[in-house]
This record gives structure tokens, sequence and C-alpha cells, in this order.
């Protein structure tokens, strides 16, 4: 959802459920479409945070070391207990 709400251009994930019936149910048809494999959703997330980092810095937080290399966070702060 972060992804989609992010401008990703991926299948809003919500559709899933909205496509959820009691006949796909019990028929066992359900709309796989809208379901990314977890390998697929690590590379959009990659792509989204480095494009994040570039293009919009002030949404990300870097932390670590500049010269020795840096981990992206999509959020413009940091919540108390991780600090």
């Amino acid at each position: 959802m972060a992804l989609h709400e992010g401008g990703m251009g991926i299948k809003d994930p919500m559709e899933f459920f909205e496509e959820i019936t009691r006949h796909k149910l019990l028929h066992g048809i359900l709309p796989v479409e809208y379901i990314y494999l977890p390998e697929e959703l690590d590379a959009l997330m990659a792509a989204y945070i480095a494009y994040t980092s570039i293009n919009n810095p002030q949404e990300m937080i870097f932390i670590g070391d500049k010269k020795e290399g840096q981990i992206a966070l999509p959020v413009t702060e940091l919540k108390p207990k991780y600090v």
C-alpha cells in the first residue's frame, strides 16, 4: 500500500479485497493479479527509495557516515524508540 500511495504506479492493493466475494472464495478463485511476490515488492521498494532520495530528499532520513555508506529510510523523522 505504501508503494501505491507513493505513486509507484502499481495496482491498488485494496482492490484485492474488493474482488473477494463469497462465490470466489467458495470456488477458490482469488484475484492473484493484485498480489506481488516478495521479491517484486523488494525491487519496487528499492526503486522507490532510490527515486525519492534523489528527487525528494527532504522526505528521507539518511543514517550513517556519508563516506562509508548510508541507509536511506522513506520517513521524515524516526520514532523515539528507534533513536
